[in-house]
């Protein structure tokens, strides 16, 4: 269709990133359609200059699946929890 979506929103403007939902990367590491998507989709912001980051990284296997992608940014609590700001 022709309504609004996120890849409408990508044609008209140049984002610096692009961060993939944990919906994406929860258990991508056993999810063959989800390795294909995720693949695709860092070509395609490659290919427009953004850099990705992944969000929901909460194992070494999923860690390292994205690596091999060529996501080079992440967040989840495998990498680091959260933590309060000093005031």
């Amino acid at each position: 269709g022709s309504g609004y979506s996120s890849l409408k929103l990508l044609s008209e403007v140049q984002p610096d990133f692009l961060k993939f939902d944990v919906s994406l990367i929860s258990g991508i590491d056993r999810n063959l359609l989800k390795l294909e998507l995720v693949r695709t989709l860092v070509t395609l912001a490659r290919s427009i200059g953004a850099r990705v980051i992944a969000e929901g990284i909460e194992s070494h296997s999923e860690f390292e699946t994205v690596r091999d992608l060529g996501v080079p940014l992440g967040q989840g609590y495998y990498l680091a929890r959260p933590e309060v700001c000093p005031a």
